[in-house]
């Protein structure tokens, strides 16, 4: 017997891999929310159904039914520090003082 196409029956459907997909992002975002929720910001799954009709001579007969579930997160990003641009199309940065780029060690600029 064929079973609606509903949240109910999610678990039926293609062996459920929707649904399967859905708890994994939603764990994705649970995790995101317990490791830097602090933020304040919102995270959410979007989950959706895509019916795609199938034409046939005497109109639609059926459509192919899938489902996209993506977590949505905010962006990882760190603190901007200063680097120093060069004419050859890099950057560079001193990893002994963050703040200040063209900071060098006693070391530099001696012969070993």
């Amino acid at each position: 017997m064929p079973l609606e196409l509903n949240l109910e029956h999610l678990k039926d459907f293609d062996s459920g891999k929707a649904e399967a997909a859905f708890r994994k992002a939603l764990q994705t975002v649970v995790r995101d929310c317990m490791d830097r929720g602090m933020d304040g910001k919102k995270r959410k799954v979007v989950f959706t159904v895509v019916l795609d009709p199938v034409v046939e001579r005497d109109g639609v007969a059926h459509a192919n039914a899938s489902f996209e579930v993506a977590p949505k997160l905010p962006p990882f990003s760190t603190a901007a520090k200063p680097v120093m641009l060069h004419q050859r199309g890099q950057a560079s940065f001193s990893p002994y003082a963050p703040d200040n780029p063209e900071q060098s060690t006693l070391m530099d600029g001696t012969e070993e």
